[in-house]
């Protein structure tokens, strides 16, 4: 009997991958096949906020968001992807807070020791952000077991598409949208290993956000402010590290659980956004000035759970507690944010396996 060709031979060891299994963050489909994932994700942050040392008020910050996800293997460790997240809520609050007035001993405005405000209505928005397009590859992997090799080395580029919604404009009455809005690009990097049945990773990401342009600010009386403003969202750097602990495996079954245990830091550049958005009182001279607010970092850590039931699906859970450092919200006022600024997100989601 004839053998068959050397490269189909290949092809099909590449098709028919075998049973090892890379972690989560470095994970590709097999040749020829896709996953669709719907994801929630709830995010919930609070804090306090300070002109020197004098605490002159909070706020909250909280957003459900489902992000829809598909990717499909066009060639060995090669994938094309795509992510489209719909901010079903977004809510901005200030739960106490004082009042901005000018202080001609300074000349710049103040909210030490200044009256109260009373029944301040929470700023709302939703929408769809833009949709965001890639292709991801591994050079070499742990899934290929003919290749030998020890690690699995992901590489990801992706870029954004320019949205009609953004947070900050007003979008319907006192309704805003959601999201940056601007276009952008994405570049990650991960890298994993398997030592028994701990798999540590470590995973690196920057995101570009492109200049919102020709933006129309109004006030809460429909009264245009100013048109042609231009916005700059901040650019990101994320470093996330951890070790995904496989507490059970059944190759035959297709059934796997994983407990993912990470750290993660991260570094947001400077940003222009609207002036009295993320404040509760500003005063009238710089409503129509795009206000910068200062660069900051934060550190993170957090846990996930991870569970293929079958062959063609798969569940999540995750959890992450963030501690922001404090940073200076608008330059045209000495107003920061505390030490006591956490951030808290939640999710969850479902994987179906074209398999």
């Amino acid at each position: 009997m004839a053998r068959p060709p050397l490269a189909l031979t290949a092809a099909a060891l590449v098709l028919c991958t075998s049973t090892a299994q890379a972690a989560e963050v470095t994970e590709l489909p097999p040749w020829l096949r896709g996953d669709i994932v719907i994801d929630y994700g709830f995010q919930h942050q609070a804090g306090s906020l300070y002109e020197g040392s004098e605490r002159v008020g909070s706020r909250s910050f909280e957003q459900h968001t489902v992000t829809y996800q598909g990717q499909f293997s066009a060639g060995p460790g090669v994938a094309v992807f795509f992510e489209l997240p719909q901010h079903l809520s977004t809510r901005l609050a200030f739960a106490e807070a004082n009042q901005m007035v000018f202080d001609p001993s300074t000349e710049q405005g103040t909210m030490i020791e200044t009256e109260p405000i009373e029944g301040l209505e929470p700023i709302k928005g939703k929408g769809t952000d833009g949709l965001w397009l890639g292709i991801k590859g591994t050079p070499f992997s742990e899934a290929f077991e003919q290749r030998g090799n020890r690690a699995t080395w992901l590489i990801e580029a992706a870029f954004r598409t320019r949205s009609d919604n953004n947070f900050y404009e007003l979008a319907d009455g006192d309704l805003r949208g959601a999201g940056v809005g601007g276009g952008g690009t994405r570049l990650s990097m991960a890298f994993s290993t398997t030592r028994n049945v701990a798999q540590p990773y470590i995973a690196f990401r920057y995101t570009r956000t492109r200049t919102l342009d020709d933006i129309t600010l109004y006030d809460e009386s429909g009264e245009v402010l100013g048109s042609g403003v231009e916005f700059n969202p901040a650019d990101t750097v994320w470093i996330r590290t951890g070790t995904e602990i496989v507490a059970h495996d059944n190759p035959e079954a297709h059934s796997r659980f994983s407990i993912d245990l990470r750290l993660g830091f991260g570094y947001s550049t400077w940003q222009t956004v609207p002036s009295g958005l993320y404040l509760p009182s500003v005063l009238s001279t710089s409503r129509s000035v795009p206000a910068t607010e200062s660069e900051y970092t934060w550190a993170s850590g957090g846990v996930g759970f991870y569970h293929q039931a079958f062959e063609y699906m798969k569940w999540k859970l995750v959890a992450d507690l963030t501690y922001m450092a404090p940073h200076q919200i608008e330059h045209h006022y000495p107003i920061s944010t505390g030490a006591d600024t956490l951030d808290l997100t939640l999710g969850g989601g479902v994987e179906i396996l074209i398999r």
